[in-house]
């Protein structure tokens, strides 16, 4: 398969796929991770998962003002 595609992969690519309207993107310094309050169980759970690193600010849900911090 690699001999195959191989002259295909070294071809300039020319078209991108869009990005969902609904799609988030955050750089490693973002420091606005808050889940929106209307998230399913699996949506908060898999934020959660992929935003917890050592050192790094957690993500969040705001209720009456306050930040509720999550994590793993």
């Amino acid at each position: 398969m690699f001999k195959k595609n191989f002259d295909k992969m070294l071809m300039p690519v020319t078209e991108f796929l869009r990005p969902a309207e609904e799609c988030f993107f955050y750089d490693k310094d973002s420091n606005n991770l808050e889940i929106p309050l209307k998230s399913s169980p699996e949506d908060v759970y898999d934020f959660v998962r992929a935003w917890s690193f050592k050192d790094r600010p957690k993500p969040f849900f705001v209720v009456n003002g306050r930040r509720i911090y999550m994590s793993l």
